[in-house]
């Protein structure tokens, strides 16, 4: 076992049939973000990331965090550029262009922004609109609005930006689309579009998030939430055909972390009750009693909590109506970040902190039902606050045989690199 590797062992890392190959430095917080992109360099050996002092531990509010570029064979940094517009649970949707180059958002006279830099930190563009999700073809990206965001689901915004270039009204905000090869900037689905296509009352509380492309770029999946009384709130996940201009209703009252299979299958961890959706439309659970007692019961876990509201994950088509199939409801029994492997028909996912404090890191077979612990990993946070834990948000690198983690020790966050091929093969591919 080489140095590195032992020092994050000891660390609150316990590989199973995942081997830890690397880790980044405990100098500095270094973290990605969310699992719905590829950290790799397009030949594989770099790795893209924010940086930010070890001991900040407070939501961003336009505070500045480094782009860097880590290269695990040497355990190396350098700083390609910084960001105001991150936080912790996306970062700042910082990636890799095909050619090379790293775009990422950021905020700049309080307008929310993205940049392309070259691998030595050169500014080459610079685009008057965010990118929440890229399209694999990477001629243009979509983006919510981030100050909205900000507003409503804090833990997902920018705190610094203003967007007084955005339009707050359903007329004039909603899912933004930004041309890659012009800049052009224009609205591709205002609220008062969404709601007159889904039947729904438009209201201030309504906000875009999550979009994520279908791998071949022709459509993508995204919430719409409406936030409630009591702190309740409806969640919809829809899908959006640009070339068609369809726009699809998949499921509603709870979905959450979306990931696609392929071109028109689409999995996800949702409830699908139908006495909690009508429960939820009806608005009862705006009034405060109801609203406790719900939260109680949904914060019960297992199978047996999941058979009772229909809760787990599912696989629906997106090409053929409502069509659902659950999945391992035995050995997949609580939400987590789940993505697809680049070749097999493997999913890789995580799970939130047991009991003892560990989340561990899962593949999941959909050709066997296999399900394989990869790691256990100690939430070493240094808080209690939910807007600060550390997710492992597990990310495939380009060809499927690596794993790249979030995750905290001692309060420090910190990327770890897994060996999967083990793992892999334990699953049955």
């Amino acid at each position: 076992m080489n140095t590195r590797i032992h020092e994050i062992a000891t660390g609150g890392v316990i590989p199973l049939a995942g081997k830890l190959i690397a880790a980044t430095p405990l100098a500095q917080a270094s973290f990605f973000g969310f699992y719905d992109i590829c950290p790799w360099s397009p030949a594989g050996a770099e790795v893209v990331l924010l940086n930010c002092p070890a001991g900040y531990l407070q939501m961003p509010m336009c505070e500045k965090a480094d782009v860097c570029v880590w290269t695990p064979q040497s355990n190396t940094l350098r700083i390609v550029a910084e960001t105001s517009g991150w936080n912790w649970q996306h970062g700042a949707r910082q990636r890799w262009l095909s050619d090379g180059s790293i775009l990422f958002n950021d905020v700049q006279n309080s307008r929310q922004c993205s940049r392309v830099v070259s691998p030595d930190g050169k500014v080459l563009r610079t685009f008057d609109m965010s990118v929440s999700a890229l399209h694999p073809h990477e001629t243009y990206g979509v983006s919510a609005n981030y100050a909205r965001l900000a507003k409503l689901y804090s833990s997902y915004g920018y705190g610094g930006a203003t967007n007084t270039h955005l339009g707050n009204g359903p007329d004039d905000d909603g899912m933004w689309r930004l041309d890659l090869r012009t800049g052009e900037v224009s609205l591709m689905l205002s609220y008062t579009t969404i709601c007159d296509r889904l039947k729904l009352a438009y209201s201030p509380g309504m906000f875009i998030t999550h979009p994520v492309f279908s791998p071949s770029g022709a459509k993508f999946a995204f919430f719409l939430i409406q936030g409630g009384g009591a702190g309740t709130s409806m969640i919809r996940l829809l899908v959006f055909e640009p070339g068609t201009d369809s726009l699809a209703l998949i499921t509603e009252e709870k979905a959450s972390h979306p990931a696609w299979i392929d071109d028109n299958r689409l999995w996800v961890w949702a409830r699908e009750s139908s006495a909690m959706k009508m429960i939820s439309r009806s608005g009862v659970l705006s009034l405060p009693g109801i609203g406790i007692a719900i939260r109680l019961v949904r914060k019960f876990q297992g199978a047996a909590r999941n058979a009772l509201l229909s809760e787990g994950f599912f696989i629906y088509s997106t090409a053929s109506g409502n069509e659902k199939e659950r999945i391992a409801p035995d050995l997949l029994t609580e939400d987590g970040h789940f993505s697809r492997h680049p070749v097999h028909e493997l999913m890789l996912g995580d799970t939130y902190p047991d009991a003892t404090g560990h989340l561990t890191l899962i593949l999941y077979s959909l050709k066997t039902g296999r399900r394989i612990e990869v790691a256990r990993i100690f939430h070493g946070v240094a808080t209690e606050a939910l807007a600060l834990r550390c997710d492992l948000h597990p990310r495939w690198n380009r060809n499927g045989t690596q794993i790249s983690v979030d995750y905290c020790e001692n309060g420090v966050r910190r990327m770890a690199i897994f060996d999967a091929t083990e793992a892999i093969a334990a699953a049955g591919h």
